[in-house]
């Protein structure tokens, strides 16, 4: 018995070495399939190092329990024995509440975006009233889905390890069993439409892996601007070939009458065929397109 209480104590005091290969701190589990108190445990009991304390989440059922885990060593005549146990640890209500918050943010599925909202605005320059002054160039700019991606970051869309960390005090490393991309937990994917003052606005998909799919530009409308799917270098060009017999139509406002121009310009000048002119009327300016004949 006193080999065994040795060998426990002396543990103990390396667990608590600060730099020790055994120094521990929280670690989270996922765990979808969890829905038993063993199945909870298990996990627990399984994860990595000799993090304690340990939470398993089960993200379908918004359930997280908190576990404690010791290590011990029995010195047996035989040899030394290592074991490890799980209890169920202290789980305060506001603890619980911040991993409650964080799937319920990432089961979110719909992100509405103002233009406004959207980081990176110049100094000096207005907000873009319309689409078309993001699109002027003859694209969606790669910094056009940055600003997205960190408008998502930081209204809790995307929530990871480091968010619920910082929330809970606390540096808690992720683990699991069905994570999604990088850190985050979000596992669904996520419609993201981004409005105009002047009613038109760019919808898209993000898939769990991050990957933007169904790209769309709308006029003010409601009618598709023709683009063509991201590229390598992150951009959404549109697609100027396909612009013969269009009618788009966006609302008046600082910069769009240049903006629109400039787009004009640009699919005309592209070996299109295409002859595009600008048009106002009103609030409303309209581009039209049709094949040089």
């Amino acid at each position: 018995m006193r080999r065994t209480l040795t060998a426990i104590v002396w543990l103990g005091i390396w667990l608590s070495i600060p730099g020790s290969v055994f120094a521990s701190s929280a670690w989270w589990v996922l765990c979808d399939s969890c829905t038993t108190d063993t199945a909870f445990r298990h996990q627990a009991l399984n994860a990595p190092g000799s993090y304690t304390p340990i939470y398993v989440t089960n993200r379908e059922t918004n359930e997280t329990r908190k576990y404690n885990r010791w290590t011990f060593l029995e010195d047996f005549d035989t040899g030394v024995v290592q074991w490890t146990e799980v209890v169920t640890a202290d789980f305060p209500v506001t603890e619980k509440s911040v991993f409650q918050q964080a799937v319920q943010d990432a089961s979110r599925l719909v992100a509405p975006i103002s233009r406004s909202d959207l980081s990176g605005v110049l100094l000096g320059t207005d907000v873009p009233s319309s689409v078309v002054r993001d699109i002027s160039d003859g694209r969606l700019r790669a910094s056009y889905f940055s600003q997205i991606r960190l408008h998502l970051e930081d209204n809790g869309y995307l929530p990871d390890f480091e968010s619920v960390s910082r929330d809970l005090g606390v540096d808690t490393p992720i683990g699991g069993l069905s994570g999604g991309v990088g850190n985050t937990i979000r596992k669904r994917s996520l419609i993201i439409i981004v409005s105009y003052d002047d009613g038109s606005r760019v919808s898209l998909v993000r898939l769990p892996d991050g990957t933007l799919v169904e790209i769309e530009v709308l006029d003010a409308d409601g009618n598709l601007i023709p683009v063509q799917g991201q590229q390598d270098n992150g951009s959404v060009p549109i697609a100027t070939t396909e612009f013969n017999g269009i009618r788009l139509g966006f609302g008046q406002g600082p910069g769009n009458a240049l903006a629109l121009e400039a787009l004009a310009d640009r699919i005309g000048g592209t070996g299109s065929g295409l002859d595009c002119h600008v048009s106002g009327s009103g609030n409303t300016l309209t581009l039209t397109c049709t094949k040089v004949k």
